[in-house]
């Protein structure tokens, strides 16, 4: 369904991650025998998003976000001379959590839509 052809996880997996080459986005599934009704999990009592989206602009994103008093969860900010992932996570009227990624540069799939 998302192209990801044979690499699909086993049921001993504990983590899967897989790029999707039909939308350039990626995959990740996390085990974790916590659940509720919202669309984000909890795993060694830290708590993920379900759904997060690639961004270029995620300074941006986040300070619109702010203008807006969404409530932040996390935001990764910028680190002079450092390269590395950045994430936001927020959370959305009904308590979903949601996200965003921004790559380094010096990932070998930078600049990928």
């Amino acid at each position: 369904m998302f192209g990801v052809g044979e690499n699909l996880p086993s049921a001993n997996d504990d983590a899967w991650f897989a790029g999707i080459p039909t939308s350039k986005g990626n995959l990740f599934l996390l085990k974790t025998e916590e659940s509720n009704s919202n669309a984000n999990f909890s795993n060694d009592g830290r708590e993920f998003p379900v759904i997060m989206f690639k961004t270029f602009k995620i300074d941006s994103i986040h300070q619109k976000l702010q203008e807006q008093n969404v409530r932040i969860a996390a935001f990764d900010e910028p680190k002079d001379g450092e390269d590395y992932f950045r994430f936001l996570k927020f959370y959305d009227p009904w308590g979903n959590m949601l996200g965003f990624i921004q790559d380094p540069v010096t990932v070998p799939w930078y600049g990928t839509r």
